[in-house]
């Protein structure tokens, strides 16, 4: 009831702040562009370099699926910059829900609309073959990584105009989670010691390694996060 209650709000606030809306329906247009991109580009690049874009679609297919925590993580963190500028959090506190309640409450909202935006995410894309088992793992890591960059974003912003720039940064996350197509081994070695990573390995090169190192990168970056900023 709560939950559904905080969604409830927090989509009336999305919508009045042309911003928020922009970042939370911005998922929903960036598997069609893929889409096009993919099949405008595929003959014109094989025919001028002979190289198969075909190859490539699961990391195309990852890229599409990462926009979303991208961008509805920030969504969550604009929202929460918003409360903490007026002053919103310190009445939270002494209410029954407490602090952390309203970050749980908060953090919901990416969460569960980063699975949703993943998953249609593929079948609008519809450029390669993933079973269910890693279409699932793959988005609840992009659920994962929504709450993890809103709340870093909740952090390391001091306002909101600081907050767009940071979120506009992050997207160099993007290049580290399609480090595999460098093909530089110490680069994906990095690469892999960042949640990002994760989503196009599962999509490329499902495995059961691949599914626990997902997981404990990713809830590893959640935990390190959550008892970094405790005290706060």
């Amino acid at each position: 009831m709560i939950i559904s209650t905080s969604f409830k709000a927090d989509l009336k606030t999305i919508v009045r702040d042309p911003i928020l809306v922009m970042f939370f329906i911005l998922p929903a247009f960036y598997p069609v562009l893929f889409k096009s991109l993919v099949s405008f580009l595929t003959p014109i690049v094989y025919e001028h370099f002979s190289l198969d874009l075909t190859d490539y679609y699961g990391y195309i297919l990852s890229l599409s699926i990462l926009m979303t925590p991208l961008m509805l993580g920030p969504v969550a963190g604009f929202l929460m910059i918003d409360e903490r500028d007026s002053r919103i959090q310190e009445l939270i506190k002494i209410t029954p829900i407490g602090f952390k309640g309203y970050i749980t409450n908060r953090l919901m909202l990416p969460f569960g609309a980063s699975i949703f935006y993943s998953i249609a995410a593929y079948f609008i894309m519809n450029i390669y073959q993933v079973s269910l088992l890693p279409l699932l793992i793959s988005s609840f890591l992009a659920g994962l990584q929504a709450v993890f960059i809103g709340y870093l974003l909740y952090n390391l912003a001091a306002d909101k105009v600081q907050g767009l720039t940071y979120a506009k940064g992050f997207g160099i996350f993007s290049i580290i989670a399609v480090a595999d197509i460098f093909d530089i081994r110490w680069f994906s070695t990095v690469a892999a010691l960042t949640p990002f990573y994760w989503i196009p390995r599962l999509i490329v090169d499902f495995n059961l390694f691949t599914v626990i190192a997902s997981l404990i990168v990713n809830i590893a970056y959640l935990l390190i996060l959550f008892i970094a900023t405790k005290r706060q």
